[in-house]
């Protein structure tokens, strides 16, 4: 669904994705696609499955170790990483210092710092933003805020069951429910009287 949104901004952009994830197959029409991660491992397999394409490069980057510098991009993904960050403005910072003047920020993150519990514990997430924080963190980082927009308004029900029950994990079998449900979750989306699961924000460089 995340995508549904965030495409038409992206189109067929110089894309940095950071932390590579299952949205990453749906890129590949990019003129140049630079696919980064802080394992060597992962950069090891990722490389073997990209490598075939010329528009798709496969780097070792991890931003607690200083700025990104790779050069020529004009987008960043940063779908899954501030959550997970113990100072998420640093973060954000650093990945963002590929940017030039103009240069997108497409970010998502878990909304609602109150919802946070075993679940995202089990994610490995640090925390939840309320958006006030989220457009607070984008501002330090001397970004331009563009947008933020709440979605998934549908998962946010399931989401409140597993942190009042305190489970953890969500199992194989809840994930693909709610693959089925995406169809119909798409089309109620807008109409659904219920806060939003996550926010996906737009920022650019100054």
């Amino acid at each position: 669904m995340k995508l549904s949104v965030l495409m038409p901004i992206y189109n067929e952009s110089r894309t940095l994705r950071t932390i590579p994830g299952h949205t990453t197959a749906h890129l590949l029409r990019a003129s140049r696609l630079v696919v980064t991660d802080t394992d060597f491992v992962h950069v090891e397999t990722l490389d073997r499955r990209f490598r075939h394409l010329e528009n798709v490069e496969v780097e070792v980057f991890d931003p607690t170790q200083g700025p990104c510098e790779i050069e020529g991009i004009d987008t960043v993904l940063l779908l899954d990483g501030l959550q997970r960050s113990a100072e998420p403005k640093d973060l954000l910072t650093s990945v963002t210092a590929c940017l030039g003047s103009g240069g997108l920020v497409l970010i998502q993150v878990p909304a609602r710092e109150r919802l946070y519990g075993p679940t995202d514990e089990a994610a490995g997430h640090l925390r939840r933003f309320d958006r006030d924080d989220l457009e607070d963190i984008i501002r330090a980082a001397g970004l331009e805020l563009m947008w933020v927009k709440a979605f998934n308004r549908l998962g946010y029900l399931g989401w409140l069951f597993h942190r009042t029950v305190g489970a953890g994990r969500i199992t194989g079998a809840e994930t693909r429910g709610f693959d089925l449900m995406v169809p119909m979750a798409k089309r109620l989306e807008p109409i659904i009287p219920l806060p939003g699961l996550s926010y996906l924000a737009v920022a650019r460089a100054p």
